[in-house]
């Protein structure tokens, strides 16, 4: 019991030390001697008691490394709860977020719909009104347009009389108008033709006249000028005989002289000869020199034609330099073009390559992503388990507690089922009466819709025949005869022998319907006339009618019978009734055949009387001079198909009052599909009012029903929850072994996925390396095209700057051929210049041969003359001292010889002179005469042009009479034809305005009936719209169609606010999970405490024993020194079983107990702690064993 008592002391005290360390650091730890066992025990106890404190100090250290992981454990545990807890709070609050912003978006939706609903009934009145106002103006511009067209038909009418008149009045045509214009046209470019020939010819007169006189100008200065010529010819000659004669004197005298003088003088003779041999010398000199000018002119010639060859051959070399320059660049162009090829097949080649290489790191890619995503996969399904494991573990605490909230919401189901069913009962009955309301609402609809349906057909019926009675109108007889299939009576019409004069159904036509009708009156008229006469009735035919009009139509522009048809025929112009055209035809005619018997002026009446007419037509045409023309033909023809006045009657005026009458029905048939529609609206009305409260109640019912259902379901699935719940606590067990198990498969899983995508990395990474190559080849392969491309570039340039003109460029070897073509024709050229050169150097080389020789020439010539001079000198000398006299004789001679060749240079001059003079002279009398004969032949010309365009005028002026007739003439016509084009244009707009007013009041009238019923409809879901509301929608979903869409937003509403509870469950459940784990670490820090505790006593303890029997062995040597060495062993044994004991002396001596705040261990705060109380415990331990 004392042992106990200790032990529970030690623990607590332990814990506490360990705990309030700053206690703990207060408390001496000195151990005194007395404090220890007893010192006379064994030393064989000593070593047991030793083993056993050993024994339970490594029990200690056991279990306090067992309490430390446990701790460590908690604490791993409690911080994984805390972050799942902080994790589910922000989910919490995040989810709490999003249910407040589904509201606001939910209550937004509700406003926007009733803003929306309200917005479109605006905009519908808005419709409504402009409608309305539009189908007002739409009113007012149908009677504007209805009058309008009145007043063109009325002008249109007046432009048609007009153009009656004028051309009754006019018979010039166009064409008329055309031909004189082109007569007048041909008059005037002839006018024009003969005054410009006329003048041409006066101007040629006149410079002919001037040159004449020029001319005689001209001969006279050049008569002037030859017998000057020939005067000074005469001169000339004079001066040429009178030279001569005085040379020859002077010659005589001279040689008669010189004679003499030889004769007595044999060095004057030598002298005179070398004269002579030198003169003669120097003449053959001069003839060399001029030989060799002659020469050298025609080497310069051929030089000159040889500069001349080889300039032009320079040219063509130049020509088949530069062709052959273009063909090489060519030629470049080619190759470049080849080697691009080649560079871009090239490039085409490495990036399939690098294709291929960067297709192996994309497969490689997708490899690792696939790899990562199963190690993602594989991580969360890790995770996963982990947290199904812990759920599994949670769960299982909360099986209990959830089979207990199953039990009351179970019993809470069945009351809501019992109260649901209940309701569901009272909502059929509502509904049965509801439905009621409807079939009766829905048989009163069905009658006003197949009413509305009816006067809806009776109206279009209606609409559609008079929109198109116009244009039936419009037909006239024609639409008639068409509606009977008289197609004998329309083939009349086809005839175009006259055809022009009929106008199909205008009104003054005779086939107008109202001409028509008139006429029936008068065939009346003829027919009680035939009965007077005791002659049957005349049948009617379409035909008759038709062979009438037709007759009718063109007598009132012709005045006379046609006669084109095989039919008896009266005709009559200016009448006014039946009465006065058959006083005309039967009573006037009748009473002059009674005095005077002329059967002959009596035609009109013997055709109506004719007993052998059997059917009749009859025709009223209100055109021509008179207004008014009738015609009645008559045909003792086959009277099958003919119809009796009375038939007759009655089938047009069918046809005719149908017509008439078809605006009438439309307007009753309008207002009685008004009042159809009315009466269908005021059904509908009552119908939507039974439906919408069907609706409601169906509504209702099926709400009930769901309700119904759902707290049957309810019912069902708390039952089926319960029952969960009972499974469930065995279920969870079984699950948390489960859980377990799969969290180990799924880390084996994740750590083998981790490891594969390690390889698919490094395999990535190899690929990747590996493009570095293909992509270099590549970026070589591109630049290396690039250069092949910007050589090709450069090539072409270079080609077209040459002055190449070829696109589509040869290939290479086409191109080498070329060039090698035109390399042959550059080597022809150039051995051609070649060639030319070497004539041009060597007729350099002889001329330069030849001027050596002229400048040789000149020297001798120089040298002769030289000698000449001084042979002259010499003979002077000797002559001088002769004789003065035949010096003087012969200088004479010289001077007279050198006089005589001037006068004969003078008198060659003088005749060449003479001769021009003459030949001019000769030229200009010859230029004379035929000028002369020319103005002869002009003056003629002149005279018949003047004549020409004389006639020209006068035939101009006649056509120009002519036209301006025509012109005028034809304007009439013209101006009447464009008054009636522009009233019938006129009419035809008026027409169509008053069709589009028509068709815009009916459209009008349309849309405002389709304004009105969508401003029903808007209003009606206007007033839904605001009878929705956000918070009864969170109870009862919406049924209306209009705005189901809302249900939505409020469905999602509850499943945020729902998921917003359960993330807040989790949190709740997640910090339970927090709280739980907080407790075990708790309790695991303090069983650590205690372990802690516990080894620190037995620590103590266990150096205590041995210090203890360190100090008894110590007492034992000083009076036993000499004992045994066995005794000595086992204290040995024991001083170091005690050492920690000598090494807690110290450090308490050294006063080196961990103080609050140091960063030591918890441990040694516990043991420097437990040392301390372990002093006071065991002091404690024996004072009680004193006691």
């Amino acid at each position: 019991m004392k042992k106990n008592t200790i032990k529970k002391f030690t623990t607590s005290a332990t814990a506490a030390a360990v705990i309030s360390s700053s206690l703990i650091a207060g408390i001496g730890t000195v151990v005194q001697a007395d404090e220890l066992p007893d010192s006379n025990e064994k030393a064989d106890q000593k070593t047991q008691k030793a083993v056993s404190k050993k024994e339970m100090l490594d029990a200690a250290k056991k279990r306090q490394a067992e309490t430390q992981k446990a701790e460590d454990q908690a604490k791993a545990d409690y911080d994984q709860a805390a972050a799942k807890a902080d994790a589910a709070k922000k989910a919490a609050d995040d989810a709490a977020k999003e249910a407040d912003s589904a509201v606001t978006d939910a209550q937004e939706a509700f406003a926007a719909a009733k803003k929306t609903a309200a917005e479109n009934e605006q905009k519908a009145q808005k419709s409504y009104d402009t409608s309305a106002a539009d189908r007002l103006a739409a009113e007012d511009a149908v009677r504007l347009a209805n009058a309008a067209y009145q007043q063109a038909a009325a002008e249109k009418q007046a432009a048609e009389k007009a153009m009656r008149e004028a051309e009754d009045r006019i018979s010039v045509t166009g064409a008329d108008v055309t031909a004189k214009k082109n007569t007048l046209d041909s008059a005037q470019a002839e006018l024009s033709e003969k005054q410009k020939a006329a003048e041409d010819a006066q101007t040629a007169l006149d410079q002919l006249k001037a040159d004449i006189n020029s001319s005689d100008e001209k001969i006279a200065e050049l008569n002037t000028k030859l017998q000057e010529a020939k005067s000074a010819l005469d001169a000339s000659r004079q001066k040429v005989t009178t030279a001569q004669q005085a040379y020859l004197d002077a010659q005589n005298s001279y040689n008669q002289a010189k004679a003499d003088a030889e004769a007595g003088s044999a060095e004057l003779s030598a002298a005179q000869k070398k004269v002579e041999d030198a003169q003669t010398a120097l003449d053959e000199a001069k003839q060399n020199q001029e030989r060799l000018n002659s020469t050298l002119a025609a080497a310069q010639q051929e030089l000159t034609e040889l500069e001349n060859q080889i300039s032009e051959a320079s040219s063509e070399l130049e020509r088949a330099d530069l062709e052959k320059r273009i063909v090489q660049a060519q030629y470049q162009v080619a190759v470049a073009q080849e080697e691009l090829t080649a560079a871009n097949a090239d490039v085409a080649a490495k990036q399939s390559d690098l294709d291929v290489a960067n297709a192996r790191v994309t497969e490689l890619e997708a490899i690792l992503n696939e790899k990562q995503t199963a190690v993602n996969e594989t991580n969360t399904l890790y995770l996963q388990a982990q947290d199904a494991y812990n759920t599994a573990n949670t769960e299982k605490d909360a099986a209990v507690q959830q089979q207990t909230e199953m039990e009351t919401a179970y019993n809470n189901a069945v009351t809501l089922k019992n109260n649901a069913a209940q309701l569901q009962e009272d909502a059929e009955t509502a509904l049965t009466a509801a439905q009621t309301q409807v079939s009766s609402a829905q048989a009163a609809y069905n009658a006003a819709k197949t009413a509305l349906q009816d006067a809806q057909a009776a109206y279009d019926t209606a609409k559609a025949a008079a929109s198109s009675v116009s244009e039936q109108i419009a037909k006239g007889s024609s639409g008639f005869f068409e509606e009977n299939g008289s197609t004998s009576a329309l083939q009349v019409f086809q005839d175009e022998a006259y055809s022009q004069y009929t106008h199909m159904g205008e009104a003054k036509d005779a086939t107008s319907l109202e001409n028509m009708k008139s006429t029936l009156d008068y065939i009346k008229k003829c027919n009680d006339l035939r009965k007077l006469n005791g002659r049957s009735e005349l049948l009617i035919t379409d035909y008759m009618m038709a062979v009438a009009q037709y007759d009718t139509n063109a007598s009132a522009y012709t005045m006379n019978h046609l006669a084109h048809f095989a039919v008896g025929e009266n005709l009559a112009w200016g009448y006014t009734t039946p009465d006065s055209v058959f006083g005309g035809w039967y009573d006037q005619e009748k009473e002059q055949y009674e005095k005077d018997g002329n059967a002959a002026a009596a035609g009109h009446y013997f055709n109506i009387i004719n007993a052998g007419y059997k059917v009749t037509g009859f025709a009223l045409n209100q055109y021509g001079s008179y207004g008014r023309t009738f015609g009645q033909t008559f045909s003792s023809g086959t009277s099958q198909g003919g119809y009796t006045l009375k038939e007759y009657t009655a089938k047009f005026m069918a046809y005719y009052n149908r017509l008439m009458e078809a605006p009438t029905l439309e307007e009753a048939a309008k207002a009685k599909l008004d009042e159809a529609k009315e009466t269908l609206e005021q059904a509908r009305l009552v119908l939507d009012t039974a439906q919408a409260n069907e609706r409601a109640a169906s509504e209702q019912l099926d709400q009930r029903k769901q309700e119904t259902a759902d707290a049957t379901a309810a019912e069902t699935a708390a039952k089926n929850n319960l029952d969960a719940a009972k499974a469930s606590v065995t279920e969870k067990t079984a699950q948390v072994q489960t859980a377990e198990e799969a969290m180990t498969t799924a880390q084996t899983n994740w750590e083998n996925a981790k490891a594969e995508v390690s390889q698919a990395s490094d395999q990535l990474n190899d690929a990747r390396e590996a493009l570095s190559g293909p992509s270099a080849s590549l970026q070589e392969a591109q630049q290396n095209a690039a250069a092949k491309e910007t050589a090709f570039n450069s090539a072409k340039e270079n080609y077209y700057t040459l002055g190449g003109t070829v696109t589509e460029f040869p290939s290479k070897d086409q191109a080498q051929e070329s060039y090698t073509a035109a390399q042959t024709r550059y080597n022809e050229k150039l051995a051609a210049k070649e060639a030319l050169e070497q004539q041009k150097t060597a007729k350099e080389t002889e001329i330069a041969g030849i001027n050596t020789e002229i400048e040789n020439a000149a020297s001798v010539v120089a040298q002769k003359s030289s000698d000449l001079t001084t042979a002259q000198e010499e003979r002077n000398t000797i002559e001088a001292s002769i004789s003065e006299n035949l010096t003087t004789l012969r200088q004479t001679m010289e001077q007279k010889a050198a006089e005589y060749t001037t006068s004969q240079e003078e008198e060659q001059a003088a005749s060449t002179a003479c001769d021009q003079a003459q030949n001019a002279y000769n030229a200009e009398i010859s230029n004379k005469e035929q000028l002369d004969a020319d103005k002869t032949t002009a003056e003629q010309l002149v005279q018949d042009s003047l004549a020409a365009a004389t006639a020209a005028a006068a035939a101009k002026d006649t056509a120009q009479a002519d036209y301006d007739q025509a012109k005028a003439d034809y304007n009439v016509l013209v101006d009447a034809r464009k008054a009636l084009e522009d009233a019938q244009a006129e009419e035809s707009t008026a027409k169509e305005a008053y069709d589009t007013a028509q068709a815009a009041l009916d459209t009008a009238t349309t849309d405002l009936q389709n304004a009105q019923n969508a401003l029903l409809a808007a209003t009606d879901l206007s007033q839904r719209a605001g009878n929705l509301s956000y918070e009864d929608t969170l109870e009862n979903e919406i049924t209306d169609t209009d705005f189901t869409y809302l249900n939505a937003s409020v469905e999602k509403v509850r499943e945020l606010k729902a998921a917003a509870q359960n993330a807040a469950d989790a949190y709740n459940t997640a910090y339970q999970a927090v709280l739980d784990a907080e407790a075990v670490l708790k309790e695991a820090k303090k069983e650590n405490a205690e372990a802690i505790a516990q080894l620190a006593i037995a620590q103590a303890e266990y150096d205590a024993e041995a210090k203890d029997t360190e100090n008894k062995d110590t007492e034992t040597k000083k009076p036993e020194a000499k004992k045994d060495t066995t005794d000595t062993t086992v204290v040995k044994k024991t001083d170091k079983q005690s050492a920690p004991a000598a090494d807690c002396r110290k450090t308490a001596s050294a006063n080196t107990t961990p103080k609050t705040g140091d960063s030591s261990s918890p441990f040694a705060f516990a043991l420097a702690g437990i040392a301390s109380v372990y002093a006071g415990l065991v002091s404690y331990r024996k004072k009680r064993k004193d006691v």
